[in-house]
């Protein structure tokens, strides 16, 4: 067996061995590795040249990584030795591979995204049409300024209106925050970094190109700068969460200083099969299933629930499933408002609310509504009991949870939400979300 480091054959104890374990990457985030392997170093010239005095250098041990190879007959694994002990006598090193490399490196780990300068969205006064900050990527925008909520308060931000066939700024809606492309954002970290990038395979998917950073400040804060808006996330920290979200895994070389992206599926394509010729003996296993898996592609991803009332509203799925024999379908929102406009304002008896438990949708706007109670009001007492009124609005529903395909570009897709003054007498629109290019709305 060969230990070659720096390019130097390194010399073994006679009758050395050491623990050469193998992981997958998809499954560990790691590769291979070894445990401690003690090298001599007194009376070494060989080491001594590779290493020398170690021990009497002021320099931490986690700093010193040099390019190494194990040769030992058909087997070739290449990476990098680190020094875990030195002392007069011998030196303790550490075999990594790929990733376990990656892992060990701490180059990146006191480099936090939201310190580093990546840019700001401009604060000037608003554009007449609002569709203009919805062009996106595909248009030169790295960034958008969409209609979004705010989860303290529930609030609308960017908030626009549709009126006789074209769309305006809300008359609450004094300025714009925007939200910046996942992969824009990843670059200008490289940049900030001194890192060369290699995108190209996360740039061909375009459900991954068009990911958005919706965790957004308000104008009104007057924090325009896009780092101020992300985590406290070291620079390894963030690419490693990226790799669930992706489904692929970042390469960062930090000998060439280059960041690389590849999908899982592009490595395994990449993959030749391995032909087992010489079995030398078989065992049985029990194969078990469990609801999580570590394995990059399947692995379980969680999400943070928007926590207002409201966002029962927007993110309802599983109502419109279970209720999908009481929907009642209008060709058109003027026809859904006209035909309801009974419900604004209906008198009753007791507290109880009615059973408006229907789902509404008008196609002309592919958006369904609910019958939302959103006050009562006394109005007498009689022989039968006290009279309330209940003060209703359309409430649309699913307004932020509907996927989009961008493979197939056929129609522009409208997002809607609604206002608490949305009745007959106020029939207007407000837009939440209005994606200029043409996607496909997919169920």
């Amino acid at each position: 067996m060969q230990l070659i480091i720096d390019g130097k054959c390194a010399l073994l104890k006679k009758g050395t061995s050491f623990d050469f374990i193998a992981e997958n990457r998809s499954f560990s985030s790691a590769d291979s590795y070894t445990l401690s392997i003690s090298l001599p170093l007194a009376g070494c010239p060989e080491n001594i040249a590779i290493f020398g005095h170690l021990n009497r250098m002021d320099i931490s041990a986690r700093q010193v990584k040099l390019d190494a190879a194990i040769i030992d007959r058909a087997i070739h694994r290449y990476g990098v030795i680190t020094v875990v002990e030195s002392s007069e006598t011998e030196i303790k090193c550490q075999f990594l591979e790929g990733r376990s490399a990656q892992n060990f490196d701490d180059t990146l780990d006191e480099i936090y995204i939201n310190e580093l300068n990546l840019g700001a969205y401009p604060m000037d006064s608003l554009p007449n049409d609002p569709s203009t900050q919805w062009m996106g990527l595909r248009y030169g925008q790295e960034a958008v300024a969409l209609p979004w909520v705010n989860n303290s308060s529930g609030n609308i931000q960017n908030e626009v209106v549709y009126a006789n066939n074209a769309y305006t700024y809300h008359a609450d809606c004094k300025g714009l925050s925007y939200q910046p492309y996942l992969i824009v954002i990843a670059k200008r970290i490289c940049d900030a970094i001194g890192y060369e990038y290699d995108f190209a395979d996360w740039e061909r998917k375009d459900d991954l190109r068009y990911l958005l950073i919706c965790n957004t400040l308000p104008w009104t804060w007057e924090v325009p700068q896009f780092a101020r808006a992300l985590p406290h996330w070291n620079v390894a920290e963030f690419f490693e969460k990226l790799e669930p979200l992706l489904g692929g895994e970042f390469d960062i070389d930090h000998k060439a200083k280059k960041i690389k992206f590849a999908s899982i599926s592009s490595i395994l394509s990449n993959t030749k099969p391995i032909r087992l010729e010489k079995v030398v003996d078989g065992f049985t296993v029990n194969v078990t299933t469990a609801d999580e898996s570590n394995y990059i592609e399947s692995a379980n991803r969680r999400y943070k629930d928007c926590n207002h009332n409201m966002w029962k509203f927007y993110s309802c799925p599983w109502f419109i499933k279970e209720n999908a024999d009481s929907k009642i379908v209008y060709d058109t929102l003027d026809a859904l408002i006209a035909e309801n406009a009974t419900y604004a304002r209906l008198r009753s008896y007791g507290r109880g609310m009615p059973g408006l438990q229907n789902i509404l949708y008008a196609k002309d706007v592919d958006t369904h509504f609910v019958i939302r109670c959103v006050r009562t009001e006394y109005v007498e007492t009689n022989s039968l009991g006290d009279v309330y009124d209940r003060i209703h609005i359309l409430q649309p529903i699913m307004s932020l949870a509907t996927k989009l395909s961008m493979k197939t570009p056929t129609t522009t897709l409208n997002w809607i939400l609604c206002r608490p003054g949305l009745t007959k007498r106020t029939p207007k629109k407000v837009i939440a979300y209005s994606s200029k290019s043409q996607v496909t709305p997919r169920t």
